[in-house]
């Protein structure tokens, strides 16, 4: 804003004029960001990790979270919100990307006076598929149920669970089979199976990152 003052003396006989230039500052708004937590996603599959957006200080205004990786084959979401705000990051993984961990970092857009503060990185797990049962032979009066299924890419070794309920039966009544349910080969023997009853079986393939989901049970 340009102000101008005139001042004029008692007698009105001497006048002065001066004039000078007031700049009113809109303070710029200042955040950072925080990434807590880990992304555990399955190979092929999608998933959705938080990071916190910070209000320091100034007025607050969108701001435009997108997230990267030198990795190909791995996409995100870019949302947008005004901190203080969570935004969702959806995580997505083709088939081809290999199980193992990979750094992603988060960026917001616009960057404030201090941009540093205006990014954070976090761990991406990529974890092994849910292995397909292909193969369930009933020994027949008893004898041991032999199981093959599809090895996943990445899996270290494999959990084999069974019940007599269901395939949708409650997380209490899935068992380990027995001999040893850990297996680093594509096939099992299900020992000690009783004639006349009938079993569901579920696989889930784990890593040091962490495990797989069970795949769709099987029922013989």
């Amino acid at each position: 804003y340009t102000i101008t003052v005139r001042g004029v003396s008692a007698g009105r006989n001497l006048a002065r004029t001066a004039t000078f230039v007031l700049t009113i500052n809109t303070l710029q708004m200042a955040y950072h960001l925080n990434c807590n937590n880990a992304i555990q996603v399955v190979q092929g599959q999608s998933g959705v990790v938080q990071v916190q957006s910070v209000l320091d200080g100034g007025g607050a205004q969108n701001v435009t979270h997108t997230a990267t990786t030198p990795r190909t084959g791995i996409t995100f979401s870019s949302p947008v919100c005004a901190p203080n705000c969570t935004p969702n990051i959806g995580v997505g993984t083709l088939t081809s990307v290999p199980v193992g961990t990979y750094l992603v970092t988060v960026a917001g857009s616009p960057t404030d006076a201090t941009p540093s503060n205006n990014s954070c990185s976090l761990p991406l797990n990529v974890l092994p598929k849910a292995p397909p049962l292909v193969a369930l032979n009933d020994g027949g009066c008893g004898d041991p149920t032999s199981l093959v299924w599809s090895l996943s890419a990445g899996a270290t070794d494999y959990l084999i669970e069974f019940n007599t309920t269901g395939s949708t039966a409650p997380e209490s009544s899935w068992a380990d089979i027995v001999p040893a349910s850990l297996s680093t080969d594509f096939n099992k023997e299900h020992t000690g199976v009783l004639p006349n009853t009938r079993y569901y079986y579920r696989i889930s393939a784990r890593s040091p990152l962490g495990n797989s989901s069970f795949g769709t049970a099987d029922v013989l």
